[in-house]
């Protein structure tokens, strides 16, 4: 019985050592890298893109101000619209890895959705992202960045019997002042012989054209290609003047059905 004994208490005590070397080796094992895992890391990087602030996150090559200034250039484009990010799979291979970052930008009522990917490197137990716009998205690279450009709908035909076009787009020409090619001291003289020469309201050109930016073109008016009188072919001598091309919807005369289909112009 005491042999039983013995055998018994040495088995308990080799178990109660086994047990207690597997918790210390399980403890070495839990803190060897030293801070939070790649997963941890794109998190954080996916909830400073959708903020712009990167206060958490570690950077390889820049520092977080100047990953800020860049990110905030690259987005600018982009107006008040901000961007919901979230961070996908990450696949790590040793001290490296790479995650996937799923963006999403609510745009009149519609997502522009798009995934990209983020390199990161851990150093000294902290994983880094190494910045790129391409993180942003895939196709920028340095001093390329986002623009949103609102552009309108085309507008329909109108159709009439036997899917004839009664309003549709015609070529047109409107005569106007461009600032740019006028100083300021000869635009007013300029928008007063271009009304004259198209017979507007020269007063009330004249104070459109002065009140104008030095960049801005300033319409006149605007002719049918095939309507546009021979009075204007002087229009050339009028330091400022541009005439321009164009396309607008339009019946086939200024006259036809005109209390029905009424006129279509910018807003």
């Amino acid at each position: 019985m005491g042999a039983h004994r013995t055998i018994t208490a040495r088995a308990t005590t080799t178990l109660a050592t086994s047990a207690l070397l597997g918790l210390l080796l399980t403890g070495c094992d839990s803190g060897s890298s030293g801070g939070p895992d790649a997963s941890d890391a794109a998190d954080t990087l996916a909830s400073g893109l959708s903020s712009g602030s990167f206060a958490d996150v570690d950077f390889t090559r820049v520092t977080t101000e100047e990953a800020t200034k860049d990110y905030r250039t690259t987005v600018e484009g982009m107006g008040d619209v901000q961007p919901d990010v979230t961070a996908g799979d990450v696949k790590e291979s040793g001290d490296s890895a790479t995650a996937s970052l799923t963006w999403s930008w609510p745009l009149g009522g519609r997502a522009w959705t798009y995934d990209t990917q983020a390199r990161m490197t851990r150093v000294d137990g902290q994983w880094q992202v190494a910045w790129d716009p391409s993180i942003v998205e895939s196709s920028l690279v340095d001093g390329v960045t986002l623009d949103l450009t609102p552009i309108a709908a085309r507008r329909g035909q109108v159709i009439g019997a036997h899917q004839q076009p009664l309003v549709t787009d015609r070529p047109v020409v409107r005569f106007g002042i461009d600032r740019s090619r006028v100083s300021a001291g000869k635009a007013a003289d300029s928008a007063r012989r271009l009304a004259q020469l198209v017979g507007i309201d020269p007063a009330a050109y004249v104070n459109r054209v002065q009140a104008a930016g030095d960049q801005a073109y300033v319409a006149a008016i605007v002719f049918r290609k095939d309507d546009v009188p021979a009075s204007v072919d002087g229009y050339q001598d009028i330091p400022g003047v541009l005439a321009l091309g164009a396309r607008l919807p339009l019946a086939p005369t200024k006259e036809f059905a005109a209390p029905i289909l009424g006129t279509v112009g910018d807003v």
